[in-house]
């Protein structure tokens, strides 16, 4: 089955057009929701800053997945430990793209 240039069309701008205008707000309201106080976010320029404590690596997971999801963004840089109760801390770093920013 052959699709015309002009459904082409239509599904790459139905595609850019699910991109979340504010991706920031995305990651934002993600994290609230996901991780609570446990993650405090920084928005700077180019890039999101996500600072975790007490994070359960399930959380962790369900977190970033959303976050792909729903901003489509996905980590530039990590800095995570887990303790002896396998609870992480750190910060993950998004860099947003041209468009975003």
């Amino acid at each position: 089955h052959v699709r015309s240039r002009r459904q082409r069309q239509m599904c790459i701008r139905d595609r850019a057009s699910a991109v979340p205008e504010d991706r920031g707000a995305a990651v934002q309201a993600t994290a609230r929701v996901v991780l609570g106080d446990r993650a405090n976010l920084t928005l700077g320029g180019e890039q999101i800053v996500a600072r975790i404590e007490r994070v359960r690596g399930d959380e962790l997971m369900s977190w970033l997945s959303q976050v792909r999801s729903n901003a489509r963004l996905t980590p530039d840089e990590s800095s995570l430990e887990a303790d002896a109760a396998g609870l992480w801390k750190g910060s993950v770093t998004f860099r947003l793209p041209p468009e975003a920013r």
